[in-house]
């Protein structure tokens, strides 16, 4: 009920500074300003209104879980950006980029605590409804744009990679861990390349439960670049980067940054005591990597292949 309220509030003072604008725009311009202007007014409201109804129909959702103790959820979500970074000192930071941890709200967290339920806390995601920016940009989702212009050479490499790998994407679940307990109520916000591997965008509606995750033993994982077997230590770093996932999911994309330069990873298959899962925990477990042939070198194999073909031609 008083989500209802906020909501409609928060509709009600959108329209009215809305119309004053457009007031001020159209005296200023003439007619024909003022009719572009009611377009964009009519735009404005018509996605704050789908806003609202999508965020009533998840909190009415998730009142009736919290009524029955349910860790079953519904969620809007939204990107995570350099403001959830956590201090140094914390594991986590520099590294919410590059790792599996979400931001979700204290009520779940509270639920758990209150549960008894022992770490590790692990969540599947999975997209339910795809609504995608029913709103306009909010300014604080300027740290996100920041953040993708400043790796936008990096991204575009990256997405060039993943169109020669087989896996299937958008995926049709992730699994994730905590990150902090400071996203609003009703909101998760997930690392980049999550939204990516699902396909979501920012306010799109997932479903998310507590989930016991298989403790893992084998992960085969294809690199997206040789560079990374090359690296004397590649083992090593490897462990030491995977600190910040607390799972792996077969047919996502993982990262992570050494030494300023990014390396890719396509979680090919993952096991749990000899038989194959979709997903694993990773958070204090023994799990042995294996790198099957990186992206770079089989793309160069099948060119070569292709040239030497047409050569015979």
């Amino acid at each position: 009920m008083h989500s209802m309220k906020r909501s409609k509030a928060l509709l009600i003072a959108f329209l009215g500074a809305a119309l004053i604008t457009n007031a001020q725009s159209s005296t200023a311009a003439g007619s024909q300003a003022s009719s572009l202007d009611g377009n964009f007014l009519m735009n404005h409201f018509t996605r704050a209104l789908k806003l609202a109804k999508v965020e009533q129909e998840v909190e009415d959702f998730n009142s009736m879980k919290k009524l029955d103790r349910s860790l079953d959820r519904r969620y809007i979500v939204m990107p995570l950006t350099r403001a959830f970074d956590p201090p140094v000192g914390n594991i986590a930071h520099n590294h919410i980029q590059f790792g599996d941890k979400i931001s979700m709200p204290k009520s779940l967290f509270k639920m758990i605590m209150k549960q008894h339920i022992e770490p590790p806390w692990q969540f599947e995601i999975e997209v339910i409804n795809r609504v995608g920016d029913c709103e306009e940009k909010d300014p604080e989702d300027g740290d996100a744009e920041e953040e993708e212009e400043e790796e936008e050479e990096e991204e575009r490499e990256k997405e060039e990679e993943l169109s020669t790998s087989k896996l299937q994407w958008p995926l049709k679940k992730l699994y994730c861990s905590l990150l902090d307990i400071r996203a609003p109520e009703n909101y998760i916000f997930l690392p980049g390349w999550m939204m990516k591997s699902l396909g979501l965008r920012p306010r799109d509606v997932v479903r998310m439960r507590h989930f016991v995750l298989p403790q893992g033993t084998m992960a085969k994982l294809q690199p997206h670049h040789s560079d990374f077997l090359k690296l004397t230590n590649h083992r090593a770093v490897l462990e030491s980067e995977l600190r910040h996932y607390s799972s792996l999911t077969t047919g996502s994309t993982i990262a992570f940054r050494y030494r300023k330069k990014k390396y890719f990873f396509d979680v090919v298959e993952v096991m749990s005591d000899g038989k194959i899962q979709d997903a694993i925990c990773v958070q204090d477990c023994n799990v042995a990597a294996d790198f099957v042939e990186p992206l770079d070198v089989v793309k160069k194999k099948k060119k070569a292949a292709k040239k030497d073909n047409q050569d015979q031609c």
